[in-house]
């Protein structure tokens, strides 16, 4: 059974299955699938197709033709993968010779390109007008959901008698899309060489996307599947989601609220938007967040803030093992963790990078457990104790420290929880950093 998560992408994935929006095209918005000529209620792609048109996601190429069985094209792909999430980032394409800043789709390769789902046949083709392949099709939205291809490194193709015709480059991301229950082949072939249609891909997003939340509001009803929120302002409470929770980075700085419990990963890959809990969170908060802000009112579970590397996690009560694990800096991006608690063993193991912050609000105690800053090489940690923290690794030095450095943060901590900032400078702060003349060799052990 699929993992049930709660999951930011970093990466954008589309729902539109058409060309960018033009004259015609924008004659075709807002319209039923049922208002094509070419569409049949009675087909096998009826329901994904109408679901994609239903939601405004898919467009005709007329008025009257929406084309289900025509192939898409490498161009189309590219514009699909920055329009439901409603992506803006772009790289420079300059390179690739055959696409001119004249054609409809110059800014949606751009943006493919930025996002890390495109690249080119060529170091200078992209090839934009082609038809774009079943696998190259399953590739981009592997890489768009940020699939975790060594997760599925085992998946059974036996079923699929033409699985040889996989190529190298595709085949950890076929096996990820087919682990993931997204694709279920064309009876018993993949047919990973034949061009994708549009009713297929469809399909995919379908087999994908149950349902879509477009409208500001609160929402408190259980969803079947997996579900995309493209819209700000926006509350879930008393609910179950029995698949994926997709935010966009289309609502990038805007704020969720979940009043509740969600699941495992929560904000994983989050790269802009703001997340609330009003209540306690699961393990791997924040995995591999790139920015924005998550708020935690209650208690957060292990591996917070796993590898991410940018954006702030506060937390008003404790966390379990592993925060900030493999926590690093990115680029300018310097991630941030504030705990108002305590913590399990294994703070900041690995720590290349970042700031945490343990202020240890419940407890008179030393609020963090063993094997703190094990094979730490880099950032800092700080820790509210009334004494030195002991029993150490070897390769982190630990010194008391003037509080003044974090302010800012313990500022932002006392606004989000209604905590006295008086208080929190009521005691003393130790500041833990790598220890350059003594770094680790063997985890676990003296050196």
């Amino acid at each position: 059974m699929k993992k049930k998560r709660i999951l930011a992408m970093l990466l954008a994935v589309t729902l539109c299955l058409s060309l960018a929006v033009s004259a015609s095209a924008a004659n075709t918005v807002n319209r039923k699938a049922t208002d094509f000529r070419d569409f049949d209620k009675s087909a096998w792609y009826a329901e994904a197709v109408s679901a994609a048109v239903d939601n405004g996601l898919l467009y005709g190429k007329s008025a009257t033709i929406i084309d289900p069985n025509g192939d898409m094209t490498r161009a189309e792909m590219a514009a699909i993968i920055n329009r439901s999430f409603g992506c803006y980032v772009k790289a420079d394409i300059s390179k690739y010779k055959d696409v001119s800043k004249d054609k409809w789709y110059f800014e949606d390769v751009a943006m493919a390109v930025q996002m890390g789902t495109y690249n080119g046949r060529s170091n200078t083709a992209m090839a934009p007008d082609a038809p774009i392949t079943r696998q190259e099709a399953m590739t981009v939205v592997a890489r768009a959901l940020e699939l975790d291809y060594d997760a599925y490194a085992k998946t059974d193709l036996s079923a699929f008698s033409d699985r040889s015709e996989i190529s190298n480059w595709a085949l950890p991301y076929v096996r990820a899309m087919v682990g993931a229950d997204y694709i279920h082949g064309r009876g018993k072939i993949l047919a990973p060489l034949d061009n994708i249609t549009r009713a297929e891909f469809a399909q995919i997003f379908h087999n994908i996307i149950g349902s879509y939340i477009t409208v500001k509001g609160t929402y408190d009803k259980d969803i079947k599947g997996s579900v995309l929120i493209r819209t700000d302002e926006v509350a879930l409470q008393n609910m179950t989601v029995d698949g994926d929770l997709i935010i966009g980075c289309g609502a990038a700085d805007k704020t969720i609220t979940i009043n509740g419990t969600p699941g495992n990963a929560m904000g994983a890959y989050l790269n802009g938007a703001t997340m609330i809990v009003r209540g306690n969170a699961q393990d791997a908060v924040g995995d591999t967040m790139n920015a924005g802000r998550i708020v935690i009112h209650g208690n957060a579970g292990d591996a917070l803030g796993y590898a991410m590397r940018g954006g702030e996690i506060y937390v008003k009560g404790s966390a379990g093992y592993r925060a900030g694990i493999h926590m690093k800096e990115y680029m300018e991006k310097r991630p941030l963790i504030v705990i108002g608690g305590s913590t399990g063993s294994f703070l900041g193991e690995y720590l290349a990078g970042g700031l945490m912050i343990v202020l240890g609000l419940d407890t008179d105690q030393v609020p963090v457990g063993n094997f703190t800053g094990t094979g730490m090489h880099g950032g800092h940690i700080w820790i509210r104790s009334s004494v030195k923290p002991t029993n150490l690794p070897a390769q982190v030095c630990v010194e008391e420290a003037d509080p003044q450095e974090i302010l800012p943060y313990i500022e932002n901590y006392a606004k989000l929880f209604g905590v006295s900032v008086e208080t929190i400078l009521a005691k003393p702060f130790y500041r833990l950093s790598p220890n350059a003349k003594n770094p680790y060799k063997r985890l676990y052990t003296v050196n």
